[in-house]
């Protein structure tokens, strides 16, 4: 469990490397990195990030990555920024994997948020401002996507909820504004 600053000069590296346990961050701040935060995890464990926390991250990096066994991904009140590429969050779990987003705030990223594996999404308030490929992306495996009261803004082209289910996938958009 952490709280603070975290900022490194050099536009490399990483704000927070966690590998194994249980991560939660609160009212953090993370500048100058290539990726924010980053997890590597085993069955059971989670990421949670909250409290108006902040993430700014250079070049192709990514916000918030999680990979591996990690089953639930909380993100609550943070904001994510990047330099025009890169992505937002980024999870990839081996296994079944929550991952929720509750009023974040994700701009100047190539991709907003790319689920891949087996899972669901929740998305509720927040915006994702891409300049790529997606603001939502749900790979294959994924077992649902809910967007609630979400502004998604491209900037031309690119796709802003792209579900790619194969199989029973069910998506739900309420009050999600796309353009």
């Amino acid at each position: 469990e952490g709280t603070g600053t975290l900022t490194m000069n050099k536009g490399s590296g990483m704000g927070v490397y966690a590998k194994g346990g249980t991560v939660s961050l609160a009212d953090v701040r993370i500048s100058g990195v290539e990726m924010g935060v980053m997890m590597l995890g085993k069955e059971g464990k989670s990421l949670t990030i909250r409290g108006n926390s902040t993430i700014d991250f250079k070049g192709d990096g990514v916000g918030v990555g999680v990979l591996g066994g990690v089953t639930r991904v909380s993100l609550m009140r943070t904001v994510i920024t990047g330099e025009g590429s890169g992505t937002g969050v980024y999870a990839m779990g081996v296994g079944e994997m929550a991952v929720g987003l509750d009023n974040v705030r994700i701009s100047n990223v190539a991709k907003g948020v790319s689920v891949e594996g087996t899972g669901r999404v929740t998305i509720r308030g927040g915006s994702v401002d891409f300049t790529g490929a997606h603001g939502v992306y749900v790979g294959k495996k994924g077992t649902s996507a809910e967007l609630r009261g979400t502004r998604i803004t491209g900037d031309g082209s690119g796709t802003g909820v792209y579900a790619m289910g194969v199989g029973e996938m069910t998506v739900a958009l309420d009050n999600v504004r796309i353009s």
